[in-house]
């Protein structure tokens, strides 16, 4: 999961689990965030629909992937964002 040159992003579906990824990660020495503003090369951000349907996220991860800095994106219960589509409580998850 972890890859040491390149963001990482991992949607999950709550917030209480993003909160507890963060921490299970950082107690592993892995670095981890769930602010945009922390999330660089190296590290994982661990986010929401919520998060993810920012302003403010969509200009980070247009900046990484500008710079080619994103490895990986992964989706925990991804089938759950596709089969709701837009009443997937932001609704734009289906589109990362």
């Amino acid at each position: 999961l972890h890859h040491q040159s390149k963001a990482v992003l991992v949607v999950v579906p709550t917030v209480s689990l993003q909160m507890d990824m963060v921490r299970r990660s950082r107690s592993f020495g892995i670095e981890a965030v769930d602010q945009c503003a922390d999330w660089d090369r190296g590290t994982i951000l661990f986010a929401t629909p919520e998060l993810i349907d920012t302003t403010r996220f969509h200009q980070t991860l247009s900046g990484l992937c500008s710079s080619e800095a994103v490895g990986r994106v992964f989706l925990d219960e991804a089938h759950y964002y596709f089969s709701h589509g837009q009443s997937c409580k932001s609704g734009s998850v289906a589109g990362v």
